[in-house]
């Protein structure tokens, strides 16, 4: 009897708690705010390679929301998020040959913001008959850039070839042989030189894995209004109680992140710097193969530009401010640029000086830029490479000579 009245309350409980949640569901149906578009991933422009563990997937197109914001996205027959190539065969913006060449992640590749607002696109409006051949892939760390550049370096012929380095994607990513769930190729450094290792990338299971459990959030998304109206409180309520339960240390992300800039970061973080370093200095060698000069467009992190983030971060982890320095990154790039002959563009003052103006130059509540910011990156970049290709700058062996840009 006892068992059978056990029985009966479970069910009861179970009842009451669906019929609850019919309620809520109802409710916010009549009167809760329109069900917001589905998130997109990695995956949704990308696919399968066995060499760089993912590329652009060749004509991909359609919506891009995430984090609040939406933006449509249409790559070209190669796969870029450029403007398709006149050149059969090539599938690449190099009509007749590019003048910059872009490497570079989420940033480069413009993360949240339109055609027109990348800082690719405004390079190209800011110096009339300028071609930038955007090869930049989400995600990508420096070796897969390093791939990307030995594979389309001599098709293209650039006279500049612009690497954008995030140092809180790249200085981690580097390290690793996965990225985002997904293996990728990384290299090793055996004594001074490379070594490539994971090629080819096996194809695991994880991109069909992602895509069903997209799926399956996108379906929830689209059809119960309370799973679209609880999933990002829900988000929102866990980072608010760590930091109250005094765990806020343990979110790996936010961590990574201030690590970098601790003056004393670590063995795995100097292993970073050093491998990324001589990553550099193989895509400025790769670069002078094909007659291009290097530039390194540096993309400093959130928590050195934002006053305020940062006060809230010191808050939030109780940080010693004595043991760190929001300019490190800064200054070891430029010192890395200085060893390699490189040219080193700095976009930490700019930024930091127009946000502390009030302009609003990220995108709401995420480390990527708004059309601002892109714009800020674009004049900085604009300025440095005019220069080169004004006066036709190429490499030549050893020697720069000047064959005079038209």
């Amino acid at each position: 009897m006892r068992g059978r009245a056990i029985i009966g309350k479970l069910v009861l409980a179970l009842t009451s708690g669906l019929l609850a949640v019919a309620a809520l569901e109802i409710a916010l149906r009549v009167i809760g705010p329109p069900a917001p578009p589905d998130e997109t991933t990695l995956r949704s422009f990308t696919e399968y390679d066995p060499e760089l563990g993912w590329k652009g997937r060749a004509g991909a197109s359609g919506p891009f929301n995430a984090r609040g914001f939406q933006t449509s996205v249409a790559l070209d027959p190669g796969g870029w998020r450029d403007d398709a190539n006149e050149a059969p065969g090539l599938a690449l913006n190099a009509a007749p040959r590019s003048n910059v060449l872009l490497l570079g992640d989420s940033f480069a590749w413009g993360y949240g913001v339109g055609r027109g607002e990348m800082f690719a696109d405004r390079i190209e409006a800011l110096l009339p008959g300028c071609n930038v051949s955007n090869l930049a892939v989400s995600g990508y760390g420096t070796d897969q850039e390093l791939l990307v550049l030995r594979r389309f370096a001599q098709e293209l012929r650039p006279q500049v070839v612009v690497v954008q380095l995030a140092v809180e994607n790249d200085i981690y990513t580097n390290l690793a042989d996965e990225a985002y769930n997904l293996p990728k190729p990384r290299f090793v450094l055996a004594g001074s030189a490379l070594r490539l290792e994971g090629v080819p990338v096996p194809r695991v299971g994880n991109w069909e894995r992602d895509s069903r459990g997209s799926a399956q959030k996108s379906f929830m998304m689209r059809h119960s209004r309370l799973y679209a109206w609880a999933r990002p409180r829900w988000a929102a309520l866990r980072a608010r109680l760590s930091r109250m339960l005094g765990r806020g240390g343990e979110d790996v992300v936010a961590t990574r992140r201030v690590r970098l800039l601790a003056k004393a970061p670590g063995d795995r973080i100097e292993e970073g710097w050093r491998l990324t370093e001589a990553l550099l200095g193989a895509i400025r060698d790769e670069a002078a193969k094909a007659g291009a000069l290097t530039v390194l467009l540096e993309v400093p992190d959130r928590l050195q530009v934002d006053d305020a983030l940062w006060e809230e971060a010191v808050r939030a982890f109780k940080l010693d401010r004595a043991a760190y320095d929001r300019d490190l990154p800064e200054t070891r790039l430029r010192a890395i640029a200085a060893r390699l002959g490189i040219r080193y563009v700095e976009l930490l003052g700019p930024l930091r000086h127009r946000t502390a103006a009030g302009e609003k130059l990220f995108l709401a509540e995420d480390i990527h830029w708004n059309a601002r910011g892109h714009d800020v990156a674009a004049q900085e970049l604009a300025r440095a490479i005019l220069p080169m290709i004004a006066a036709g700058a190429r490499v030549d062996g050893s020697e720069v000579t000047d064959t005079r840009w038209r």
